[in-house]
């Protein structure tokens, strides 16, 4: 089955790629779709055809893998943040440890290399130390918003849709980070809503908040809050 860029397959991913995306062979050619997981059968666009191999958008997944389970975040389908949570953890350990070996073989070109298994976290969640969002003047809807008539485009602050630079998610619990972490973004969500100065337009490059980074001290249970401004104003600290 020759692949051809911008038609649409019906491919078996039958395993994880380096970097995590999905690994589907027609015919022995590679193609690489996000958001999958091994045993998945899914329905795709090729977005990007090379001569040794493609990547491909995934529009839906016909029929689920066995291994796949239930994400705990909302956003986990379209936020780059984190990509895994819809595979057990015991799952994830297994394909980091092989990578490593592959990347060592294949890459390194090292020969023999014993690599130990991947050593697990005690937390699965709530376990990032530092979290960086960014602001956007027209925030990106998620599909049910786009289906309410009432829900407008407008101020956010979140993460990025993964591969673009100006549609920002709207955060509102991030799961990786301390749950306090997601009380102080509101906090913040309200101060620079409220201040009557504009988000940074990405694509205008014009407006005022453009960054916020929350950075958590495990060891002394203290956060530190920095706010990036896309110039310096009086008043606003």
């Amino acid at each position: 089955m020759p692949v051809k860029k911008r038609k649409t397959y019906e491919l078996d991913i039958i395993d994880l790629a380096f970097g995590g995306k999905g690994l589907a062979k027609p015919d022995g050619f590679p193609v690489f779709v996000d958001r999958c997981v091994p045993g998945d059968r899914v329905f795709v666009k090729i977005s990007k055809k090379k001569k040794s191999w493609a990547e491909g958008r995934l529009i839906n997944i016909v029929t689920p893998s066995p291994l796949r389970q239930e994400a705990r975040c909302e956003y986990n389908r379209f936020c780059g943040g984190c990509k895994w949570q819809q595979l057990p953890y015991e799952r994830q350990l297994e394909y980091k440890k092989r990578h490593v070996v592959e990347s060592l073989a294949h890459i390194g070109r090292l020969k023999d290399v014993r690599v130990t298994d991947v050593v697990p976290s005690d937390d699965i969640y709530e376990y990032r130390n530092k979290m960086e969002f960014s602001c956007s003047s027209m925030r990106w809807l998620m599909p049910e918003e786009l289906a309410d008539e009432s829900v407008k485009k407008g101020f956010g602050i979140g993460l990025h849709v993964p591969g673009t630079f100006d549609k920002v998610i709207d955060i509102h619990n991030c799961h990786i980070m301390p749950g306090l972490g997601n009380a102080i973004l509101e906090t913040i969500r309200s101060f620079v809503a409220g201040s009557g100065l504009a988000a940074y337009h990405l694509r205008r490059h014009e407006g005022f908040w453009r960054f916020v980074m929350l950075r958590h001290s495990v060891a002394r249970d203290q956060w530190m809050v920095n706010l990036v401004t896309s110039e310096k104003k009086a008043g606003c600290h």
